[in-house]
């Protein structure tokens, strides 16, 4: 089965709320798998919700490349025109680590979007 929800939905436990994916990791342990999308630049489509005004009608957006400090851009450095990154097994220390730790920026599109907005999480 496969739930589309924002990232915000499916995040773990946090110290004042128990969303979506804090059942479902408790519910289903580690046969729970979260994935999250991510692309460099290109179109996608969402409602139109600028800020202060009311969700429009859906529409195609297009974006041009990310920040390059950006997670989007440093994915798209590596070539590759699809792939999945299976974070579950990353070291705990060292360098991999340090930086999985670091807040990173990334595009944060949802079903209504002021077109692009950022976010500091990893």
């Amino acid at each position: 089965m496969a739930v589309w929800a924002h990232d915000l939905h499916l995040m773990g436990a946090s110290d004042s709320t128990l969303p979506l994916g804090a059942h479902l990791r408790r519910l289903y342990g580690d046969a729970f798998y979260m994935f999250r999308l991510s692309f460099n630049q290109g179109e996608f489509r969402s409602h139109l919700y600028p800020f202060g005004g009311p969700i429009g009608d859906l529409q195609t957006h297009r974006i041009g490349p990310a920040s390059r400090e950006s997670l989007d851009a440093s994915l798209a450095r590596t070539g590759l025109p699809l792939f999945a990154l299976d974070l579950r097994g990353a070291p705990t220390d060292g360098p991999v680590a340090t930086y999985l730790e670091t807040p990173v920026g990334m595009r944060e599109i949802g079903a209504a979007s002021p077109l692009v907005t950022t976010t500091s999480t990893n």
